[in-house]
């Protein structure tokens, strides 16, 4: 739930009549876990089976003597020929490079080792027409290892190679399509090589047509077929897959709603080292979902993914810190956190930090910085940065004082259901701060942040229920929602409520 600054209205009046209900300064405090991710082709799958060791069970027998040597009518065994050598070898370069998702590395990670000694050999099989060769080798020019790095190339060998039936050029070839990278942007295209690898077995073509069924990039969207996909990869071994089915499980997605599915796959591709599982697992035993709840264990995924510079983490660890959730309370940590994850671009982060500037929590309060972090999230379409904003406006913090600009704000917050907004806006109405006074107006913004169980919105509408405004005065209404806020831990509902019921304390 979105955590808010009360501040008070710069003006007497509005003081009196609306005590208990200030404008707030809005915080996003918990983001759900993410959707499932654009498909990584540039991990490809190993699709090799694991040799057995076979043994057969000799009886012993004694020896006859040994019969005169017969010439053989058998020519002698000749050597392999060069041309099985380099298919030999590359094949085995192959395998490595397409096993190396299982590290958490990429294809690129194998070629950029071994390219000074084997990019000759590449060179040579896609010559000779071995797809893997032209894989190998594309992949080189890709990234410019050990050859100047050439996008158009790279396709063309991808192409070479994908025509050769080597799953792994057939997914990259895919994402190509899918992004226009070296071709134009083609969803048909991208489906159709995503298909034929998955087909094949590989695991990453797998994840990514799953990625197009569940998002109906370049087929009808088939939420089922998309969760099949994702569970052939998963079942292989593919953190990435294992996650997003995961996302599957946690929103009901081709499959029904469980929890506790969600947290188990979560855990597994957590378990690989996958960041974006690892954020998730650590959000649901933060929270106790599909998990018993264990605010300390959900600190050390948190910490594990921020270990690789996973940005949402850092987001949230930061917020740990602020609320001494699993952790001591620590200002400085949590704003660390929160610029850490703000400078790689997090919105919510960004307007954090400003909420702290704002505040004066773990440093200086500074208004001019606040407005600096809080325009950075403003320009991403934040509507708790956009609701921040108007509350500068209207009271005149780091800005003068313009309650027109304000109400822009807020309007702007509240159309995307931001209950901060939301309850701002109201308040606007119901004082004509920067609008004209529209009582009725403002009990329906009231009731939007009411119903997304706002405690602030909730107690405001009881009160308008209790004395008539902008509504037909009903007690029973008024009680409803004053019990509602009450519950959500508000204090003023209850002293609401106390009254109501005739339940007040004679004063000494």
């Amino acid at each position: 739930m979105a955590t808010r600054i009360r501040v008070l209205l710069l003006v007497a009046a509005v003081a009196v009549l609306v005590a208990a209900c200030g404008i707030g300064l809005a915080a996003r405090w918990w983001p759900s876990p993410r959707p499932a991710e654009t498909p990584a082709p540039s991990e490809p799958f190993a699709n090799t089976l694991t040799a057995r060791s076979l043994t057969q069970e000799v009886t012993k027998v004694e020896p006859e003597p040994a019969a005169p040597a017969a010439e053989s009518s058998e020519p002698p065994a000749s050597a392999p020929s060069p041309e099985a050598e380099l298919r030999e070898l590359v094949a085995k370069d192959m395998a490595e490079a397409a096993g190396m998702w299982r590290q958490g590395k990429t294809s690129a990670d194998y070629v950029a080792m071994v390219a000074a000694e084997h990019l000759a050999l590449w060179q040579k099989a896609d010559q000779l027409g071995l797809p893997d060769g032209s894989f190998l080798l594309a992949v080189c020019y890709s990234r410019g290892i050990g050859v100047p790095a050439d996008l158009a190339k790279y396709v063309t060998l991808l192409r070479k190679a994908a025509d050769g039936a080597n799953a792994a050029a057939q997914n990259n070839l895919g994402f190509c399509y899918q992004n226009g990278k070296g071709v134009g942007r083609d969803p048909f295209e991208a489906t159709k090589w995503y298909l034929r690898s998955a087909e094949q077995g590989y695991a990453v073509g797998q994840n990514s047509i799953a990625w197009c069924y569940q998002n109906g990039f370049g087929v009808e969207a088939d939420a089922a077929e998309a969760v099949k996909w994702y569970l052939k990869a998963a079942d292989q071994g593919l953190a990435n897959a294992q996650n997003n089915l995961g996302v599957c499980y946690r929103y009901g997605i081709g499959v029904e709603a469980n929890e506790i599915e969600a947290a188990r796959w979560y855990g597994v591709a957590a378990e690989q080292g996958y960041a974006t599982a690892q954020d998730n697992i650590g959000w649901y035993y933060q929270q106790g979902i599909g998990v018993a709840k264990d605010e300390a264990e959900a600190v050390r995924w948190y910490r594990k993914a921020v270990d690789q510079g996973y940005v949402p983490a850092q987001l949230k660890l930061g917020l740990c810190y602020e609320k001494g959730i699993g952790v001591p309370q620590d200002a400085v940590q949590a704003v660390g956190w929160f610029r850490k994850a703000a400078e790689a671009g997090e919105p919510y982060a960004q307007n954090n930090l400003a909420s702290c500037y704002m505040k004066g929590f773990g440093l200086p309060q500074d208004y001019d910085a606040a407005l600096k972090w809080i325009h950075k999230a403003v320009a991403q379409g934040n509507p708790d940065a956009q609701s921040n904003l108007g509350v500068c406006y209207l009271n005149g913090f780091g800005v003068d004082k313009d309650e027109a600009q304000a109400v822009k704000w807020f309007q702007k917050a509240a159309d995307q259901n931001e209950v901060t907004g939301e309850f701002n806006l109201a308040m606007c109405y119901e004082k004509g701060l920067g609008v004209a006074k529209d009582e009725t107006g403002a009990v329906k913004w009231y009731r939007k942040a009411a119903d997304q169980g706002d405690a602030p919105g909730q107690l405001a509408l009881g009160r308008c229920y209790e004395t008539g405004i902008g509504v037909v005065a009903d007690r029973d209404e008024a009680i409803r929602w004053y019990e509602a806020a009450a519950k959500n831990g508000n204090t003023q509902a209850k002293e609401a409520l106390a009254r109501l019921n005739g339940d007040l304390i004679d004063p000494p």
